[in-house]
């Protein structure tokens, strides 16, 4: 495969006499230009010197810009602004939050609403703390602590026997981590505390929930993966924080909605453990666990890069914003009976309710809801916060762009397939960067770019950089007119 992409950018340089290495960029505001698109900052005093006086050849200076710090926060803020989740984007409930009191204990100030209101507490002493010394307990295994590192926990908040009510009016009971049982107002009574986190952490959880696409796509560039990686890819990638985020909505919070047993296996405990806080890592998803009485793969949960990502589902809580959100973002298009390439006149999933199908049957509406709608069937089990149904889930048919599959990896896989897609990721790139409409290129030059984003981002977007054509938007010599 790679000699066989060498092969292919080696006949698109013949063809269109392109050559790689050619020095476009000897004027000084072609140079301070390069420096913003690739770098986002101006050169330094010391690098101006150099290329000025020295006559240094750019690419010199390209490459090294390329292997920046500055470059990957430029990157990262292109795919920021290509998906991004939104500031106000509800995350975590606050009841779940622990701040430290004068005691050195961590405690919660939520309200009990299964006690009258009440907070949780042994009684507030003289300080205003709701939990003292002696009502606390050391721990040296909750699952943000660090290897050596011990906590005290507030007692009420790991009780074994919790006295609130559930509907029926039984006894709430929680058990060891791992187990089907859960109290909503405790952090779990086994020692990883997986309910809980500190306050001080909870900035950092949210911006690592905010920026997963954009973390996800520096990995996936840097790393020259495909756009499947980026899309669909079977992988985790990120920090201690965001994994824990993972496993509170893939199992902790799925059995509070659902009342299904959804267990913590101990690679899921083992990994959270290992990762770091704040810098990121390459390790496998949550593992995914059958549906109780189901032997059906096809009704199991699968993880799949962005269209799994917590902050997607969340930001885009109806199954048909998901679909309206892919289509805007990553077709550069809208809705409308230009995607229905089957010409299909229906929703294939059978599992949907007759109110659902309703519009894809009204004449008006049926052209854009026919291909909406069958998008939107993929995600049919994920709920509006991203908790996925393991007690109710149904098979998740759905057709896009002319296929008919099962499940989020079907839909990455057809979706980076598409010509639309390609195109769609020239466009935004050569924007993004450039500041330049993509019609300023001709066509050629486009057909070029979209050769390179076949191999994926990063073939793409440093091509882009290195291209005659970025470089001589402020360029003013004679190599530039030839």
């Amino acid at each position: 495969m790679e000699s066989l992409s060498k092969t292919i950018c080696i006949m698109v340089f013949f063809i269109f006499n392109i050559p790689v290495y050619a020095n476009y960029v000897n004027a000084p505001e072609s140079f301070r230009y390069m420096s913003l698109v690739v770098r986002d900052q101006s050169p330094t005093v010391f690098e101006s010197k150099v290329f000025y006086e020295n006559k240094e050849n750019f690419n010199k200076f390209l490459e090294e810009w390329l292997q920046s710090k500055e470059h990957d926060e430029r990157l990262k803020r292109y795919f920021q602004d290509v998906f991004g989740v939104k500031e106000d984007v509800f995350i975590m409930h606050s009841d779940f939050l622990l701040e430290e009191n004068h005691h050195g204990v961590l405690q919660s100030n939520a309200k009990d609403n299964d006690n009258d209101g009440k907070e949780l507490n042994d009684g507030v002493d003289e300080d205003g703390d709701i939990c003292s010394y002696e009502n606390s307990t050391l721990i040296t295994t909750a699952w943000w602590s660090k290897a050596g590192e011990s906590v005290r926990i507030c007692n009420n908040l790991r009780s074994l026997v919790v006295k609130s009510h559930n509907r029926s009016g039984d006894e709430t009971r929680c058990y060891e981590v791992g187990s089907k049982n859960f109290s909503s107002r405790v952090c779990g009574c086994g020692p990883e505390q997986i309910l809980c986190l500190p306050k001080k952490h909870y900035e950092n959880y949210k911006s690592s929930i905010r920026h997963e696409f954009s973390d996800r796509a520096i990995f996936v560039v840097k790393n020259d993966k495909s756009w499947f990686d980026l899309m669909g890819g079977d992988f985790f990638y990120g920090n201690k924080l965001l994994y824990h985020h993972y496993l509170y909505l893939s199992k902790i919070k799925s059995h509070a909605v659902f009342d299904k047993s959804n267990l913590l296996t101990s690679n899921d405990i083992v990994r959270l453990k290992n990762l770091d806080l704040e810098n990121s890592s390459y390790v496998s998803f949550p593992d995914v666990l059958p549906n109780k009485d189901s032997e059906v793969v096809s009704l199991h949960m699968e993880w799949a890069g962005l269209l799994t990502m917590p902050g997607f589902l969340k930001q885009n809580a109806s199954i048909r914003s998901r679909s309206q959100e892919i289509v805007n973002s990553f077709l550069c298009s809208t809705i409308d009976s230009r995607l229905n390439i089957g010409g299909i006149s229906e929703v294939v999933n059978p599992h949907v309710s007759d109110e659902f199908r309703r519009l894809s049957k009204t004449s008006g509406c049926a052209g854009c809801h026919v291909p909406m709608d069958n998008l939107a069937t993929i995600f049919i089990n994920w709920n509006d916060e991203g908790v996925y149904n393991y007690l109710n889930s149904k098979e998740s048919i759905g057709h896009f762009l002319g296929e008919t599959g099962i499940g989020p990896q079907f839909l990455a896989k057809t979706l980076v397939e598409n010509e639309m897609f390609n195109e769609c990721m020239v466009k935004k790139a050569w924007e993004g960067f450039s500041g330049t409409k993509i019609e300023t290129l001709s066509e050629k030059e486009r057909k070029v770019l979209k050769i390179f984003s076949l191999e994926g981002p990063k073939s793409l977007l440093e091509n882009i950089f290195r291209s005659k054509s970025i470089q001589c938007i402020r360029g003013n010599n004679d190599s530039c007119s030839e």
